[in-house]
């Protein structure tokens, strides 16, 4: 696994004290209102928009991989969620829909961009983001993934896209990564290992020797990736 810990997205520039509202489409689409966070722990009003091809305009919820429109008919649909008005997000909104709409829907998830903009790089400042937001890493680091691959081009400060094995740790064992991330001995203890050189075991030895603490914590996400990513982190 790669870290994709320079994921600090300058360009984002969310707003996120601003109400986190979802964007509406046409005339023919359906919306659902509701309530979510903002990242200042307020509530804001929810419109989601769901787009549908190949049958009838569904409402849908953030995330929503596919509903039956109307007449009993099956239709593959799609949240846009608000993109903040910068021309990265609304790329990562179309591109990603579903890792942007549970971001937007994650007050942690939004108040780690401005956090880490504040940090200017510093990577103390940037671990003690996501110490303190710490329910929103892997659904950040999962939009910065994709700023660093579909939406590279929009999103020239973007991060580094995430390997398969990565990728499905964030979404799979979110729980377990987020604790992993938010500790530094664990996220030192995954850095290091990457950084050996394969089979390297005097490498190795010397990354638990040095993050000993950690060793718990990584563990769990090991155990994770083989339950739940066998095939994506089988490399």
């Amino acid at each position: 696994m790669k870290s994709t810990y320079s994921w600090f997205l300058l360009s984002l520039a969310l707003g996120c004290s601003s109400n986190v509202e979802r964007q509406t489409g046409g005339s023919d689409s359906t919306s659902n209102s509701g309530g979510a966070p903002t990242a200042d722990g307020g509530s804001s009003s929810i419109s989601a928009t769901t787009t549908s091809s190949g049958g009838s305009n569904v409402a849908g919820s953030a995330g929503d991989g596919g509903s039956v429109g109307d007449g009993g008919s099956t239709s593959s649909s799609q949240t846009i969620c608000n993109d903040f008005g910068t021309e990265c997000t609304a790329c990562v909104a179309v591109e990603c829909p579903v890792d942007w709409c549970n971001c937007v829907a994650n007050p942690d998830c939004l108040a780690l961009f401005p956090c880490a903009e504040d940090c200017n790089g510093d990577q103390a400042c940037n671990q003690q983001c996501l110490i303190a937001y710490e329910a929103g890493a892997s659904a950040a680091l999962l939009v910065a993934s994709c700023s660093g691959g579909p939406c590279a081009a929009s999103c020239p400060n973007g991060g580094e896209q995430a390997g398969p094995c990565e990728e499905c740790l964030y979404q799979q064992c979110e729980g377990i990564m987020n604790t992993c991330l938010a500790e530094p001995a664990c996220f030192g203890l995954w850095n290091c290992l990457n950084d050996c050189p394969d089979a390297d075991l005097e490498c190795q030895n010397g990354c638990y020797n040095t993050h000993e603490q950690g060793i718990d914590e990584l563990q769990a996400v090991i155990d994770c990736a083989g339950a739940s990513c066998p095939q994506a982190c089988s490399n």
